[in-house]
């Protein structure tokens, strides 16, 4: 086995042509007036691999291999991408297949196909119930690192006129 996307095995004697890796970063481009425009780095790029296949005959069903590709690039389902010594390469989505029919027969069956499947990485985003959680965690660790109020801070009214006894303001009932 040379690789695996989720369910899907890629087998370097039988259909597994060859591999292109591209990553990058992102930049944002900053004009000035009567200079050069500065580069700001945003981000990485999303890595992308493009994988070169052969379908043949001899070895599967081209046609069938094809729509397996299709149905996964249709389900819109992030894998996981692992190549055959183990190296996890992360979660990818197939964004593109493209096809080319190399070969048939004189009724036009496919024996022989070249395909090439862009693997794009997937990121999974941060939910917004994990956000909230994460928010309300910091709130409780801000919360317990402040200083405890004593009963002093606590403003105790004098009904007459409206002031604590203990120098604050508060608010008089009436």
């Amino acid at each position: 086995m040379y690789a695996v996307l989720g369910e899907t095995q890629f087998e370097l004697i039988t259909y597994f042509d060859g591999m292109d890796l591209q990553f990058g970063a992102n930049y944002a481009e900053h004009a000035l007036i009567g200079r050069k425009p500065r580069l700001q780095w945003i981000g990485d790029k999303l890595d992308e691999f493009q994988l070169q296949l052969v379908f043949h005959a001899s070895f599967c069903d081209p046609e069938a291999e094809l729509l397996k590709l299709q149905q996964m690039m249709l389900s819109a389902e992030a894998h996981q991408f692992v190549l055959g010594n183990g190296s996890y390469k992360g979660w990818f989505v197939l964004t593109d297949v493209t096809a080319s029919s190399k070969q048939t027969d004189k009724e036009g069956t496919l024996i022989a196909l070249e395909a090439t499947a862009t693997l794009r990485e997937y990121v999974e985003p941060r939910s917004l119930e994990t956000r909230k959680a994460q928010a309300k965690k910091a709130a409780k660790k801000k919360r317990d690192a402040s200083p405890q109020k004593s009963s002093t801070d606590t403003p105790v009214l004098d009904a007459r006129d409206g002031f604590a006894k203990n120098g604050k303001r508060g608010a008089m009932k009436g």
